[in-house]
């Protein structure tokens, strides 16, 4: 999966879909890098030097029980070593219903106590995304 690198589909994306209320300036600076999360590649930005995101497509939910808690801690690590405010890890799939359910019993385990880590679950249309590099 490779991220659209357009500020507009980024603020677009960042504002609506995940509904951060980030200000305006942090557009101003985005950064992209992968990351590799147990098997798979994870599309990964940093929104004005605050805000991380990892954008991880997801078919099989089955998967979910290893995979989302390696995603997030890796999240959590990265967010806390590079100073970081928020963390959002994002699922991407064309089966969003089926991986919201099966992501709903585990998002208060996984994502604990940290106020600043959110989970999301976002169709591939609504994603800023092109293509599936795994």
């Amino acid at each position: 999966m490779e991220i659209i690198q357009d500020k507009e589909a980024v603020r677009g994306f960042v504002q609506q879909v995940l509904g951060c209320s980030c200000p305006e300036e942090v557009f101003d600076r985005i950064e992209y890098h992968r990351v590799r999360i147990g098997g798979e590649t994870a599309a990964a930005m940093t929104v004005g030097g605050r805000l991380l995101l990892y954008l991880l497509p997801v078919e099989d939910a089955s998967l979910l029980d290893s995979l989302l808690p390696r995603l997030v801690e890796t999240g959590r690590l990265e967010r806390d070593r590079r100073g970081l405010n928020r963390f959002r890890a994002v699922l991407v799939t064309a089966e969003k219903e089926r991986i919201l359910a099966a992501v709903a019993s585990m998002t208060a385990a996984t994502v604990g106590l940290d106020e600043k880590i959110h989970l999301h679950v976002v169709s591939r249309q609504e994603a800023p995304c092109k293509g599936e590099n795994r």
